[in-house]
Order: C-alpha cells, then structure tokens, then sequence
C-alpha cells in the first residue's frame, strides 16, 4: 500500500484522546428515592471524577473512528492485482555481456519463473535466450525512458539492470514504476571497448584510456569498436540569421575540425545533401534523427536525444564560452556525445542514482476507488458508534 500525503498518518496518534478520556471516566452517583430530595435529582446524576477504564466497545469504536479519518486524509493507494493475484515482475537489462555475466543468477530464476525479459534497445526487444544483441545502440535518458514507459506501466514491477556509468543526461530525472529495483554496477574489467570515427587519412578519432581524445592509426592500449560510427567528411549546415553569431560559429568548428583532422563539407540550408550537424536558431519543424541540431538562443531541455540548447547568442557580450574561447570545446563535446564517442566514467554515487530515478506519482482511479471504501467504513462506523453511545448514555 501506497500513501499520497503520509504525513497525515501522524493524525493515528490522536487515538489517545478517547483513550485518555475514557480513563478519566465520570461515575454516575446512586438516586436516592426522598421526596425533599427530587428537586437535586440532576444532581444526583453528576458523576464523580475518577481514573477508570469503562465500555470497552465504545472506546474501540472511537479510535477506529480517529483511525478511519487519518487513513483518509492520507490518500492511500492499494496496489490492484492482475487477472493471476498478483503484480507482474518485469526484467529490463542493458544488452551488456559484462550486465548478463553480472545478474546471471538473477535473470536465470526469473526465466524460471516465467517472468519476462526485455533488452534495453530503443524498441525493447524480449531476451529469450540471456545472449545481448551483437551491436547494441549505447544508451542515454531519453532511450530509457522510452524503454520503462513501453515494458512497465505504473502499476508493474520493474527490475532494472544496468552498468554504473555516467552518461550526459537530456532529461532532469527519469520516471519508474512505484514498485522499482535498480540493479546496478560499475565495469570492472578496466577495458571498456572505445567506439571511433574515421578521420582523414584513415585515422582513428577516439578516447584513449587516460580520457584524451586523439586522432591516431592506432593505440595498443585500446579496444576499439569492430565498425567506426561513421567516416568521411562531415556536412554542417550554419543557419544563423545573426552574421556575427554565424562567424562565432564557423570560427569555432573549423577549430575543432582542424586540431582533430574532422573534414567539414560547409552546406546552405535548403541544398539536397543532408547535414550530419545544423547550428540554427530556430529548430525546424521535421527533424532528422541521425543529425544533430545545436540550437542558440534558447534555454531548455529538449525530449530529443539530438538535439542541444545554448541559452545566448554565438557573440563576445552574450556568451561566456565565447568571450572565454570555450566554444570550440563545448561544440566538441556536443559532437562526440552525439557520435557516441567517449572516455572513461566515474561511477555515480547512491545519492545522484536516487535522485536521477524518481517513482512516478500512483494514479488517481485506485486512490479515489480506496477512498470511497474508507468513507463508507467511516460512514457505518460513526453510525454505530452514535447509537450505541446514545443507548448506553456514554
């Protein structure tokens, strides 16, 4: 059972009023049958202080009136049971080997148990046999919350299994079920496989193991990815209305290009080659999902994995990156997440893995329907306690 405002499960504890006053129970005096008397007979019905614990029944029904009313103001929530008796259990694991390896115990008993499985892939695919896919796509916010809202809805129970890497986050936190279990670990084996991207003269742009990015033939010191994620010249479209902000822009990836060996085919907006990166101002309506847009001017997080605010304009008095020379290298940043080329990653801590998860609010038709039946137990319970505290005079 869930509770929408627990705080008011506080309220319990006023069963120690009734309590205290039944305790503290007035005796009622005997009526002595005197004629010069009958006028004190109201009197004589003033009963005497004293400590003495009396109808039982009576009190019980007054702490469960107080209990009733607590429960009520603090929204509970039931979980419903599906068509079996009970919640569902789904698995969902980063199509991993070291992952696989790692939780094999735990994956195999839910097989056991009839429980499915689901690969986190951008469209989660059922893992019949506990072998990842070949090339799994690497992944990132968006991805996964896409994969949690598509295998669990709020009212399943989700396992997640996962390596323990920090990643650029596109969204604030991610949304789970109510009933959620991280399983999660950073990689040991120390050697993680580096993806790369062809650069001229058929060199490697990659990360190396002291997190440097290079533009190399080759490292011994590095397992590189059997396929680069791509090769040739890259096409860059600069859509900035402002002239100032479109040299800032130009300036600054022909800096990144030239340092890193990036060919750069520089293509006007409208042409039929398609652009691999668009610095714009304004985001076009229909966006491309293997391109990735770097948006200016504008302040926010965007749903799409591809796509990159910069709050300021591209010039000196508007951005502290290019007032610092910092420009390039957040450019460069930008380009190699989205390439999905990276180093080594610190593991994140409880606290930022609690934060980065958070259960999403149960919804309102179980707590309204759990709501109702409380009232209606209040409602039969109040009655009764009324006639029995009228007939018994209490």
């Amino acid at each position: 059972m869930q509770f929408l405002q627990p705080l008011f499960l506080w309220g319990i504890l006023a069963v120690a009023i009734p309590i205290a006053l039944h305790f503290w129970h007035r005796k009622k005096g005997t009526v002595i049958a005197w004629a010069a008397t009958r006028f004190l007979f109201e009197k004589s019905q003033q009963p005497q202080r004293g400590f003495r614990l009396d109808q039982i029944l009576l009190l019980i029904l007054r702490c469960v009136l107080l209990i009733l009313v607590a429960l009520l103001l603090s929204e509970p929530v039931l979980k419903m049971l599906g068509k079996q008796g009970y919640l569902q259990t789904i698995h969902l694991v980063q199509p991993d080997a070291f992952v696989v390896d790692n939780y094999r115990f735990e994956l195999e008993e839910a097989r056991q148990n009839g429980e499915p499985i689901y690969w986190l892939t951008p469209t989660p695919q059922p893992a019949n046999e506990l072998a990842p896919p070949a090339d799994p796509t690497p992944w990132n916010a968006v991805m996964l919350q896409n994969a949690i809202n598509r295998v669990a809805p709020a009212g399943e129970v989700l396992h997640l299994y996962m390596k323990n890497e920090r990643k650029p986050g596109q969204l604030p936190f991610i949304q789970t079920p109510t009933d959620f279990h991280l399983h999660t670990t950073p990689d040991t084996l120390g050697n993680p496989i580096r993806a790369y991207r062809l650069v001229a003269n058929q060199q490697k742009l990659y990360v190396d193991t002291d997190n440097i990015l290079r533009a190399s033939d080759a490292d011994a010191s590095v397992r590189f990815a059997s396929q680069p994620v791509g090769e040739g010249p890259v096409n860059v479209s600069i859509d900035l209305k402002d002239p100032l902000e479109r040299k800032t822009a130009l300036a600054a990836l022909q800096a990144f290009a030239e340092v890193y060996r990036l060919e750069i085919n520089w293509i006007e907006k409208g042409t039929q080659a398609a652009p691999d990166i668009v610095v714009t101002d304004q985001l076009p309506l229909a966006l491309q999902p293997a391109t990735l847009y770097l948006v200016t001017n504008q302040a926010g997080l965007s749903a799409y994995p591809n796509v990159f605010h910069l709050p300021e304009k591209l010039t000196p008095q508007t951005s502290p990156l290019v007032a610092r020379g910092q420009l390039p290298e957040w450019l460069g940043q930008r380009i190699l997440a989205h390439w999905g080329i990276g180093g080594n990653t610190v593991p994140m801590s409880r606290a930022e893995l609690g934060t980065l998860f958070k259960p999403v609010q149960a919804s309102g038709a179980p707590s309204a329907q759990t709501q109702r039946l409380i009232f209606a137990a209040l409602l039969v319970v109040c009655i009764f306690e009324r006639i029995l505290s009228l007939l018994r005079n209490a």
